[in-house]
């Protein structure tokens, strides 16, 4: 698909040579023929503001790629577009608007766009504030896909003290979603012995590297020490100073 072959560029497929500009030429033979996911995936470079990518920066192509995909009835299109509402990228900022496009993006079954739906209920942004609807859409975020869903979840489960098993359900989803976040609080789990998972250095030090893999500047911190004290795993000083460099990175 064009898509497909607008990937292989974009990202170096297939040991291709990134070439952005031939990746947008398929991007954009695969609009014509109405493909959602190559709107959505040019609208996202033309909203990308990095210095990297001033050459394709425009958000009024960007909005009208969402709304073409929206035309579509693309459920990402209306989070995206419920985003720039919200956040004033591109267009005067309005938090009405941009929640009743996350509403819409959330009747089109949009992951991302279920939960945005239910953080503007928990917080009152662009509409009343409604508790019991955004646990309820955030649950729904949840099973749909979201790992955002489930640490959110997670969270007001330890902050509303729902019980150790509520906490240990959404934490485990949330690490089964890839949450970079949830491997490093499952980390902190092992390592402590928290919400009775069994102190585990060798588990500990698994998910903290899941985490500082994945950028999480605390966690490539802790796997540095954890590799200088050899606690959980052989200790390795070249890799030790190789996770304090790449934590300095993030930073």
């Amino acid at each position: 698909s064009a898509y497909n072959l607008a990937s292989v560029y974009l990202y170096g497929w297939f040991n291709k040579k990134i070439d952005k500009k031939k990746g947008i030429e398929w991007l954009k033979k695969g609009i014509e023929r109405l493909s959602t996911d190559c709107m959505l995936k040019y609208g996202d470079i033309c909203m990308d503001d990095s210095k990297e990518n001033k050459e394709y920066y425009n958000t009024s192509l960007g909005l009208a790629m969402y709304k073409k995909a929206a035309r579509q009835n693309e459920g990402n299109a209306y989070d995206r577009l419920g985003v720039a509402y919200t956040l004033g990228n591109g267009v005067e900022m309005d938090t009405k608007q941009g929640f009743e496009y996350f509403e819409q993006a959330t009747e089109l079954r949009s992951t991302n766009g279920t939960y945005n739906c239910a953080v503007n209920y928990f917080t009152g942004r662009g509409c009343c504030q409604d508790v019991k609807k955004g646990e309820k859409l955030m649950q729904l975020a949840e099973d749909r896909g979201s790992s955002q869903a489930a640490v959110w979840l997670a969270n007001l489960a330890i902050n509303s003290n729902l019980g150790e098993a509520a906490v240990r359900k959404h934490l485990e989803k949330a690490v089964s979603l890839g949450n970079t976040d949830a491997f490093y609080y499952m980390a902190l789990c092992y390592q402590f012995g928290w919400w009775s998972y069994p102190q585990d250095s060798q588990n500990a030090f698994s998910y903290f590297k899941k985490a500082a893999d994945d950028g999480h500047i605390e966690a490539c911190k802790r796997v540095a020490e954890l590799y200088r004290t050899g606690n959980g795993c052989q200790m390795d000083l070249k890799r030790a100073k190789e996770y304090e460099n790449k934590a300095k990175e993030q930073n």
